[in-house]
């Protein structure tokens, strides 16, 4: 129909005639300026670009929880890696503690440490000397 694509409209209900401001008598000029109109569509209405717009913003916050749970999950593995090593130092602080104890209850082995250690002193010295002794020559 003429009037949907040109941009023409109904002058008198009971006549089928049509008028455009720049369809005028004489002025060829002001044709060029009928375009045709754009047909409705759906994808151009308000409520369906609503519609796309919290689509959108849906799957960014899917995409954000997605991401959230990455660190969750992260964030987990790095508290038990944590743990693990408190857990371990503690251990370690426990056994020092015993062994300190230890030490103090008894003096022949605190006695018999502080021996082997010299001991091993003297070693790594005669180790070094002897290197010392080959490396020249």
């Amino acid at each position: 129909m003429l009037k949907k694509l040109q941009g023409f409209r109904k002058i008198e209900a009971e006549r089928w005639e049509f008028a455009n401001e720049e369809f005028l008598l004489g002025q060829r000029q002001l044709l060029k300026n009928i375009k045709r109109r754009n047909p409705f569509t759906p994808s151009s209405s308000p409520s369906h670009d609503a519609c796309n717009e919290l689509r959108r913003e849906k799957q960014v916050l899917m995409m954000e929880i997605v991401s959230l749970r990455q660190q969750q999950q992260t964030t987990k593995s790095y508290i038990k890696a944590m743990e693990q090593r408190i857990e371990g130092t503690e251990r370690k602080q426990r056994q020092m503690m015993s062994f300190l104890a230890r030490a103090m209850q008894s003096p022949s082995f605190l006695h018999q440490l502080l021996k082997q250690r010299d001991k091993k002193i003297k070693e790594l010295e005669d180790n070094e000397s002897a290197k010392r002794i080959i490396n020249w020559w």
